[in-house]
């Protein structure tokens, strides 16, 4: 599947609502008003898309944004260098098991590259559990940095990748 990954823009908001429900409750669930107040402190927002629209986003925190999320509070109090939070990644239902997880994956990585942060971070879900992802970001270098039980009630694997100097 061809994709072109640009930044998220706000006419994309809908394609993305819809993608978050669909992949509910290996992300959490946003509406729009939790999507513009994510959108205004993220570091990365971008999107995945075909001709036929958009299959897939990510979006990321800078370890220094001024964010209250649960698991990326625990990354910035255990990790002294600076780091990228991955804090939702979904791909639509018809994109999956395709390569745009990946593209949009490698693109975040330039993208870290270049603006010289050399940590990525994210969690999955253990219980209710995702084993998808989980071998998803095992393959692409991920390893666990450890488990956090959250106050919604989930248990997740917190990951980290360490990415190269080049």
């Amino acid at each position: 599947m061809s994709v072109a990954i640009r930044p998220c823009i706000a006419r994309d908001f809908d394609s993305i609502l819809g993608i978050n429900a669909a992949a509910a409750p290996n992300v959490a669930l946003l509406d729009r008003a939790e999507l513009l107040r994510l959108t205004s402190m993220s570091g990365v927002f971008v999107v995945a898309e075909t001709r036929a629209g958009i299959v897939g986003y990510v979006l990321a925190m800078n370890s220094s944004a001024n964010y209250d999320g649960e698991e990326f509070q625990h990354f910035r109090a255990s990790l002294a260098r600076p780091f990228l939070y991955i804090d939702q990644v979904a791909i639509s239902l018809d994109a999956r098991r395709s390569s745009v997880a990946s593209d949009l994956y490698a693109h975040v990585e330039d993208l870290c590259g270049s603006r010289d942060v050399r940590m990525l971070c994210c969690e999955v879900n253990v219980d209710p559990p995702n084993p998808v992802s989980m071998r998803f970001h095992e393959k692409r270098g991920f390893s666990r940095f450890g488990e956090l039980d959250t106050s919604d009630g989930r248990c997740v694997a917190l990951l980290v990748k360490a990415l190269s100097e080049s």
